[in-house]
This record gives C-alpha cells, structure tokens and sequence, in this order.
C-alpha cells in the first residue's frame, strides 16, 4: 500500500511539474503581449516622447546622417529607421547633384547605440515617420 500510495504521490508531482513550465510560459507570452499594446496605446504615459527633426539628409558610403538645421550638428541615424523612401530620392538626387543631401521633416527620437569598434556609444536619431522631404539641398 505504501508503494502504490508513493507512486501515486509520484506521478501526479511529475504530472503537476510538467505542465506548470507551460503555464508560466503562457502567462509570461500574455504579459509581455500586454506590455507591447500597452506602449503602442496612444493614451500611455510611458509612450516614448518623439519630436520633429528638420534638417540635410545624406547617405554616403551607406552612413546615413541629418544635418540640423537649426544647430548644422549632423546625428547618425539608426538602422531600422523609416527612411527607405527617402534613400531612394537621395540616391536619384546625387545622380545629378554629386553628393548634395535632400531636405527632410521627419518624426522620431533620439538614443544611442555601441559606438565604433564597440568603443563608448554614439547617439542615434530613429526615425518613425518622415512628414516631408523636398529635392533641395538648403534647409528652410
């Protein structure tokens, strides 16, 4: 009696245990799906704050930077920007312009990522939108 009682304790801690993984995993994909919505809803606080850039944009040897117009501070901007429309133009541009950039307003923020030869950090524009861009290469 005692052997089957223990093996009954036995196979239902084993059971127990192999499904409770799974539901933590189950639980852990929800929060992290909640946690996603939750920074695209518009009424979060947490939203990350974007602003709107203005400024040269220009694309030599696959470097992509913005020369503010305000400050004429040039900021690398981030891979995975919004900015295939805009390299496209640019890169019709240069054709006839040698290497001039093009004029862009564009939403998005800034960060910073691992510098060169993951040397200190550089900061980075991310571009989220881009609200215009004109064939000019003077800012406004």
């Amino acid at each position: 009696m005692k052997k089957a009682a223990a093996f009954l304790f036995s196979f239902i801690l084993l059971i127990s245990g192999c499904e409770k993984p799974d539901r933590l995993n189950n639980e852990a994909n929800n929060q992290l799906k909640k946690n996603i919505n939750s920074l695209a809803s518009p009424n979060d606080t947490n939203k990350i704050k974007t602003n709107i850039f203005k400024g040269i944009f220009s694309n030599l040897n696959k470097t992509k930077t913005l020369a503010g117009c305000e400050n004429d501070k040039k900021v690398l901007i981030a891979d995975g920007s919004e900015t295939a429309e805009i390299e496209r133009i640019f890169d019709e541009q240069t054709e006839k312009n040698a290497g001039k950039g093009i004029y862009i307003e564009a939403e998005g923020f800034t960060s910073s990522q691992s510098g060169i030869n993951g040397k200190g950090t550089d900061s980075v524009l991310i571009i989220t939108r881009v609200i215009k861009y004109e064939k000019q290469s003077e800012c406004k």
